[in-house]
């Protein structure tokens, strides 16, 4: 059967021929090994090798997407085969699929898609794709988000493939994200710039899958270290031969050559734009820690992961050539385990830092800084998907106390910790917690926030309202905007003026700092308060905390003003009249 026009129908009965015509139910199979992860990693090309070895049979479908659907984010078809079937886009996925399958009259390969999109996706179904496969070669699947699955998707793979080799691709956590990055820019699921970038890192598929550590930590909890393989992104860019060598020896079958077409050219990110400077600190503030436990336990090629001066050579005579691959051992995990030790310690101990610097004070410098000395950190991009400012407004603040990610954190900066008379609660709530206060000049912190504002409130107006006290203001902008016959609700952005209310919000920055430290004159060690523009005052901050200064962490300035800002306030306060 030829099908040369893509939009042609297929000719099911013909198709169903093909496989039902000697159709026997496909045995039970558990995989021999397993991809899983990390993404942006080299996963397709190792899934396009492995495909061209005559040792190896996979299932057509590269991500079978099965241990980790019932994470969150996850929007995958349903198991339910009839459901599927009820999608037109799945419908048209599987004509488009098997239109060019068909051509090539590939009768087992047309078995393993029939199977694949016409069963309810379940543990049977998943033996039964590999079942399909050739019995006398090895055989697998590579989806790279389970280096993200928890505890029970981890579980359930171990218990349909206990004796399956694991294998984990790793890269810099940095440009792993990058890349990442430059993917969702490529199929538009991404809007430019840091700001956004930063909420999708704030995110299960955004940082968690650079967590090497806690991956192998989680994975080790149900298989057997000997069971996984880590390989190396930058041997695969040296070395793709001697790396794939090494993958066939884990795997136990011959090796393949491959020549010159195993050069990593299948799916390989394109340098098309580079990551910005203020992008790329914040990302490497937050994977600080992450790189630090990776070159002590494994050091080789992640020695140069770490971004210090000067920066290791890790392909010196001395030392000859790091290897392509790491069998994990029994020692790793125990380096891990102790370099997140003091983190249990300070769980144990119900260590909590708040951050009462108001915004435009030095809150995400804070973040950055102590995010990159490895405690765990919650930002503005955190509350602002988890709506814990609006919770606040609403006064529903169990609904902060009891997240995960609340609970999990030990730094905790912006949005809503410096809302008013927040200090005094969090400090009765959480007696054990600490407090950080920056303060700035009171008319320059006014002119940053005007400037990062465009001379507009910053995010919702009637939380801003009733943070600085402007609520009858915007009761009345929202009163004449009905008699305007303009639909305007009171939770849109950016709807009162700020530019001409100088003193208004340098009094409140003034009596907030001083109210502050009135409450804690009695418990100084609960609060350290710094200046922000003094130098000293985050080398201070970690001596206030009993934290050890990493010399190679430059002090950020973090969320610094740009041109565009700039501009975008000029524009405004030429628009604006006093009100």
């Amino acid at each position: 059967m030829k099908y040369y026009n893509q939009n042609a129908p297929i000719d099911w009965g013909d198709l169903t021929g093909v496989v039902c015509g000697d159709y026997e139910q496909p045995t039970q199979r558990p995989p021999d090994f397993i991809g899983i992860g990390a993404q942006k990693s080299a996963t397709t090309w190792l899934w396009t090798q492995l495909q061209r070895s005559p040792s190896v049979a996979m299932p057509p479908i590269k991500e079978l997407h099965y241990f980790d659907r019932h994470l969150s984010a996850s929007p995958f078809p349903s198991a339910d085969a009839l459901l599927r079937l009820s999608d037109r886009t799945w419908i048209n996925q599987i004509c488009d699929t098997l239109r060019h399958t068909v051509e090539s009259d590939d009768k087992l390969r047309i078995r393993q898609l029939m199977h694949y999109y016409f069963s309810d996706w379940n543990d049977a179904w998943y033996r039964e794709l590999f079942g399909l496969t050739p019995p006398n070669k090895i055989t697998g699947e590579i989806t790279p988000r389970y280096a993200i699955c928890d505890d029970k998707g981890i579980q359930r793979m171990a218990s349909i493939a206990p004796y399956a080799k694991l294998i984990f691709c790793i890269r810099n956590p940095i440009d792993r994200f990058w890349s990442q990055c430059l993917m969702k820019y490529r199929l538009g699921t991404l809007a430019p710039g840091a700001p956004a970038a930063m909420a999708f890192f704030n995110t299960l598929n955004g940082k968690p899958r650079g967590h090497y550590s806690e991956t192998l930590l989680r994975f080790s909890k149900w298989f057997d270290p000997k069971q996984i393989l880590i390989v190396f992104y930058d041997a695969i860019a040296r070395y793709p031969q001697q790396t794939l060598n090494e993958i066939h020896d884990f795997l136990g079958i011959p090796r393949h050559e491959y020549q010159d077409s195993c050069k990593l050219l299948v799916n390989n990110a394109t340098n098309d734009e580079d990551i910005s400077n203020e992008l790329r600190a914040r990302v490497a503030a937050s994977y600080r820690h992450e790189l630090h436990c990776l070159h002590h336990t494994f050091g080789g090629h992640t020695s140069s992961w770490l971004e210090t001066t000067p920066q290791p050579n890790i392909f010196s005579e001395e030392t000859g050539t790091p290897p392509c691959t790491l069998r994990l051992k029994e020692q790793h995990l125990v380096s891990f385990d102790r370099l997140l030790q003091p983190r249990r310690e300070r769980k144990k101990n119900k260590f909590k830092l708040f951050c009462l610097s108001m915004q435009r004070s030095g809150t995400t410098s804070t973040g950055d800084w102590l995010e990159s000395h490895g405690l765990i950190r919650t930002g503005s991009p955190t509350s602002t998907r988890l709506g814990w400012s609006r919770s606040w407004f609403d006064g529903e603040l169990d609904l902060i106390f009891d997240n995960e990610e609340f609970k999990d954190a030990e730094i905790l900066e912006d949005d809503p910790w410096w809302f008013p008379a927040m200090y005094a609660l969090l400090a009765k709530r959480f007696p054990e917690s600490r407090f950080i206060l920056l303060d700035r000049e009171p008319d320059a912190w006014f002119d940053s926030l005007c400037r990062h504002s465009g001379g507009q409130n910053p995010g919702w107006s009637d939380i801003h309202a009733k943070v600085y006290n402007r609520e009858q203001e915007l009761k009345e902008i929202e009163r004449e905007a009905i008699e305007a016959a303009q639909h305007v609700s009171q939770t849109s952005p950016n709807l009162l003026s700020i530019v001409h209310h100088r003193k208004h919000y340098t009094d409140i920055y003034r009596n907030h700092t001083a109210e502050i430290l009135k409450y804690f004159s009695a418990a100084p060690t609960r609060l350290f308060y710094g200046k922000l523009a003094d130098t000293k005052t985050f080398p201070s901050m970690m001596k206030f905390l009993g934290l050890k200064q990493d010399p190679y962490v430059e002090i950020p300035h973090s969320n610094k003003r740009t041109a565009a800002m700039e501009k975008q306030f000029g524009d405004a306060v030429k628009q604006l009249k006093p009100s």
